[in-house]
């Protein structure tokens, strides 16, 4: 992962998000989803969210979205109905 192997650190991520380890997890989400890893940007987007960061969240979402990323395109879609802005859901 450290040789910048984005499923690899895709999957570190998860491991340490498993673990508990959420900071840790962030900052390997992170440099998988800049390297591309759609799902990362989505797994990113999730642990933004549950730290109170929606903003944050929703661009890491709609970047997986455009991606192709289903999941993201359905959370980026709730965030937007749960603030009332249905148009952009």
């Amino acid at each position: 992962a450290a040789r910048g192997h984005r499923r690899a650190a895709l999957h570190l991520g998860a491991i340490l998000e498993k673990r508990g380890e959420l900071k840790e997890a962030g900052r390997w989400y992170l440099t998988a989803a800049k390297d591309g890893e759609a799902r990362a940007a989505c797994a990113l987007g999730f642990l933004l969210r549950d730290a109170g960061d929606e903003e944050s969240a929703a661009v890491w979402w709609l970047r997986a979205a455009q991606d192709g990323d289903g999941n993201a395109a359905n959370a980026l879609g709730a965030l937007h109905a749960a603030r009332g802005e249905p148009q952009t859901a």
